[in-house]
């Protein structure tokens, strides 16, 4: 039903506004009774006959509606009756209506239309007749995660209905169930880097917010607090945007100056939970969760899972690091580390220093006296390892940003943009004093000074 006893009288006055009921019967007369209880009429909203709810947030209630004028069903976000009076979150509503309008990619969920009718917002999406990652993880997180050995859609029992989902067989590090979360974490990478190209930044990554599409990929859905970049005045300072448990820092922080390393951030929280079975940070309250979130490490992954792969725990923990510089600079760098540990390449991540030293010691407590001497040489080997691994991608960024720049001075370019590419190069070069010297040349060279 759409309408149940127990529901809140908000959602009988939305349905009052959508209503203009029309009765299924041969007449919409109210009875001696009293009027009709809505669950016998039907909802209709312009061209869209209500049918059920589907989901709800802060930003807006989706229903399963059908478009009577093309007899096709559709997902249905309307805003609250009550958010009406808001003017801002009107303006909110409608802005995730034009930017999910730019967007265009397999794993973003399309935009049909949007309009108004008698004061009461809407826009219609596809209909992803599919589970959210979030009720897959629920499902599993019954098990213990450590025994989880198929992939993540086989080990939920849907694999018949999302066949391809089944992890292929495997071509680098990790059981099916860790190389299949990695798998999808990077096709969701791809679509966020989609969103980013339009200058729209997500803000509220989880589970619950990416859906099990029928052919077999995740979608991203619920855009309704994302940045639009081509609309930077709608957060105010100080205002914390996203849900606790898979907020960065910066938002917990109530920064209004974010960018596109938040969204890493967040793919990283939901990394995380697939491979853990539980979010970064866990707590009572959402000041409890937000002050693990400023104050507090995430337990490492490969404490809850030791079948994850000091790689992939390197990548997990490189895209949840608290201070942005210290994440990927973009969400295609998550993305191209995910698919190099699939393909058994080297990744550019390496573990934090103090999950290096906890996992030394995770090694020689497993070992017996008489091993321990190998554990103590194996946990090294890692460590060793780990210190091999660089930020090779990041260096070679920096030198292309640093090119950059000294064209932008000689064609006479914006020089207070080549400045900001200077800086840049120096923080992704980690050669500030080349980056430097290359300055002054490029400088002496464009202007005869400097």
């Amino acid at each position: 039903m759409l309408i149940a006893g127990s529901q809140s009288r908000i959602d009988l006055l939305l349905l009052k506004r959508i209503g203009r009921f029309t009765s299924v019967s041969s007449s919409n007369r109210e009875t001696d009774a009293g009027p009709l209880h809505p669950d016998h009429r039907q909802r209709v909203l312009g061209d869209y006959v209500i049918e059920r709810e589907i989901g709800r947030g802060g930003m807006g209630i989706v229903w399963l509606a059908r478009q009577q004028s093309l007899s096709r069903r559709v997902a249905l976000k309307v805003l609250p009756n009550f958010a009406t009076l808001d003017r801002t979150a009107v303006m909110r509503f409608r802005r995730e209506a034009e930017a999910m309008g730019r967007l265009t990619h397999p794993g973003i969920v399309p935009i049909h239309g949007s309009g108004e009718v008698d004061g009461t917002w809407y826009f219609a999406m596809e209909f992803v007749d599919g589970p959210p990652l979030g009720a897959v993880v629920e499902e599993l997180s019954l098990r213990q995660v450590d025994k989880l050995r198929g992939s993540f859609i086989e080990e939920a029992q849907l694999a018949e209905t999302y066949p391809a989902l089944r992890e292929p067989v495997a071509m680098g590090a990790g059981n099916a169930y860790v190389r299949s979360c990695a798998r999808l974490c990077a096709n969701i990478a791809n679509a966020l880097a989609a969103a980013h190209r339009q200058g729209v930044i997500h803000r509220d990554l989880k589970p619950n917010n990416i859906l099990i599409h029928p052919a077999g990929r995740p979608v991203l859905v619920d855009f309704g607090l994302a940045r639009d970049e081509q609309d930077l005045g709608m957060t105010r300072s100080g205002e914390q945007i996203g849900t606790p448990a898979y907020m960065a820092p910066e938002q917990a922080r109530g920064h209004r100056d974010i960018d596109a390393r938040t969204d890493v951030y967040g793919l990283g929280a939901v990394l995380y939970e697939l491979l853990a079975l539980r979010p970064p940070f866990e707590g009572r309250t959402a000041a409890e969760i937000t002050h693990q979130i400023l104050t507090e490490e995430a337990v490492p992954v490969k404490r809850l899972n030791p079948n994850v792969p000091v790689e992939l725990a390197a990548i997990v923990h490189r895209c949840l690091a608290k201070a942005v510089d210290d994440r990927y600079p973009a969400i295609e760098a998550v993305e191209l580390d995910l698919r190099n540990f699939l393909t058994g390449r080297p990744v550019t991540a390496q573990l934090p220093s103090f999950m290096v030293r906890w996992h030394a010691r995770l090694q020689r407590q497993r070992k017996s006296l008489l091993a321990a001497a190998g554990a103590a040489c194996f946990a090294t080997i890692i460590a060793v390892t780990a210190g091999l691994v660089d930020d090779r991608g990041d260096r070679a960024a920096g030198m292309r940003t640093l090119e950059e720049a000294g064209a932008m001075l000689m064609r006479g370019a914006d020089v207070d943009r080549a400045r900001d590419l200077y800086e840049r190069a120096a923080a992704l070069s980690k050669a500030p004093v080349r980056v430097q010297a290359q300055r002054r040349a490029d400088f002496r060279a464009a202007f005869d000074t400097y």
